[in-house]
């Protein structure tokens, strides 16, 4: 069914932008190694030598960033009482 190709789509565009938006909240601590490593494919080594932190501050930044915008958007989809 042609139809539910176009919903699927849609919501696609719909999620992507919305990862899109939560990202560009992010600090920029946070968002830049997660675009770096995430997006741009570069290792923690590489991410930390860019940053000029160390491997460790990149890692513990991801985590971070990633907690973050998962707990954003699981509020988002939580549904209201």
């Amino acid at each position: 069914d042609p139809t539910l190709d176009v919903e699927g789509d849609e919501l696609a565009r719909e999620q992507t932008a919305r990862l899109e938006a939560e990202i560009s909240r992010l600090p920029t601590a946070l968002k830049e190694p997660l675009l770096l490593v995430t997006f741009d494919d570069a290792s923690h080594a590489e991410a930390a030598e860019i940053l000029g932190v160390s491997v460790k501050t990149i890692e513990m930044r991801l985590y971070r960033a990633r907690k973050l915008l998962a707990a954003r958007l699981d509020k988002d989809l939580a549904p209201n009482d």
